[in-house]
């Protein structure tokens, strides 16, 4: 189960010795991120986060309406204040529209004309994901896009080892192996039914990394600012970097580093909102909703959900075959080398330092980024925890 308040004394405290050690607050905005992104003043923000919120609700009322062959996908524009529904047969929109769950939002909605329903994006994104691994490509990214209303393949042509799929003790702190190199960030942290503490993080983390005698990585809490401190968090237990999602688990079994439901943003330092704290989970279910990671390469960093169904093919580079990676979420969140396994959350509307937990990296550029949702990361759980 999500340990959501396990800690939350110690968290306080951490939180007030941090403050009071740097006696300087300034006054910064807990949505700087976010507002960067949007290209708004902070305090537009949480006006904007309300429109969001209702936004999405919006979507998800009219998504089982909506069925696949006359439509074609929708996504949200908070900025515009509109759900946007791509439409291949506009005689649907009346039927939409009369429809008594749909009748209080009809100002929301925007029909754009569209080629192309929801069942011939599934279909040939189906067909793409097995011809990639038929022909063991690599490297590949496939996802339905629907502001495009279209398949979109990306093709990565930077190098592997800058890349690498992607591939503290806040949650996006770093983490290094026994060779001292940085290779990951802290995800949420979980906890079996016996009280054995985990840490969730991307299954290719270590891939490169020397083993201990039991076969397994062993990671090292790395901040943001520091050097390697090999301060020992634990084995990488499980890891799932050749399979179809990938999901790590360490095991924590380090006695020098204490756990929490803090994220970092130690960019904000000092201040009170250099510190975020976990409320709860939720799960994405909008193209368009606002959302935000921290990690070890990178930071904080905010965009918005561009795809949610999301494959890529990657090559393992022990069996030289394609690996194909599916049931992510593509963003454009600017992400980088070591960012994988870092903590993917969204803003709550009317709680400052309070987010909620929505996924972990996996991996991504400096113009995208994806996640594995929560759900599945959970679901792993659930199988490998006993």
């Amino acid at each position: 189960m999500v340990t959501k308040n396990r800690y939350i004394l110690i968290n306080l405290l951490t939180t007030l010795f941090m403050l009071i050690n740097h006696s300087i607050i300034h006054a910064k905005h807990e949505h700087e991120p976010l507002a960067r992104y949007w290209e708004v003043p902070v305090e537009k923000v949480p006006d904007l986060l309300t429109i969001e919120e209702n936004l999405i609700m919006v979507d998800s009322i009219l998504k089982p309406i909506l069925d696949n062959l006359n439509f074609g996908g929708t996504y949200i524009n908070a900025k515009e204040n509109k759900v946007f529904i791509n439409t291949v047969n506009s005689s649907m929109i009346p039927i939409v529209k009369s429809t008594p769950e749909i009748k209080p939002y009809i100002d929301l909605l925007s029909f754009l004309n569209a080629t192309k329903s929801s069942y011939q994006l599934n279909t040939t994104f189906n067909e793409l994901i097995i011809l990639a691994q038929e022909l063991n490509a690599y490297n590949v990214e496939i996802g339905i896009n629907p502001k495009f209303n279209n398949i979109v393949i990306d093709l990565n042509h930077e190098d592997d080892e800058e890349w690498v799929i992607f591939p503290n003790l806040l949650c996006g702190d770093g983490l290094h192996d026994g060779d001292g190199k940085s290779i990951c960030s802290v995800g949420l942290n979980v906890r079996d039914s016996n009280g054995q503490d985990y840490i969730m993080t991307a299954g290719h983390c270590g891939t490169r990394s020397p083993r201990n005698q039991q076969g397994f990585v062993d990671l090292y809490q790395k901040g943001w600012f520091s050097p390697p401190t090999y301060r020992y968090v634990g084995p990488l237990e499980y890891y799932s970097s050749n399979q179809t999602y990938d999901f790590g688990l360490i095991r924590v079994i380090g006695t020098n580093v204490s756990l929490s439901t803090i994220i970092s943003n130690l960019d904000q330092f000092p201040n009170i909102y250099a510190l975020l704290f976990i409320k709860d989970d939720s799960v994405i279910t909008s193209v368009g909703a606002s959302i935000c990671k921290s990690g070890h390469k990178t930071h904080v960093t905010c965009g918005e959900v561009l795809e949610l169904n999301f494959a890529t093919a990657i090559r393992n580079i022990n069996t030289n075959q394609t690996v194909i990676k599916i049931e992510m979420i593509k963003t454009n969140l600017k992400g980088g080398p070591g960012d994988s396994g870092g903590i993917v959350y969204t803003y709550s509307t009317n709680q400052s330092v309070f987010v909620s937990v929505v996924g972990t990296m996996v991996g991504g550029s400096t113009k995208r980024s994806y996640f594995l949702p929560l759900p599945l990361s959970l679901e792993f759980l659930g199988q490998i925890i006993i």
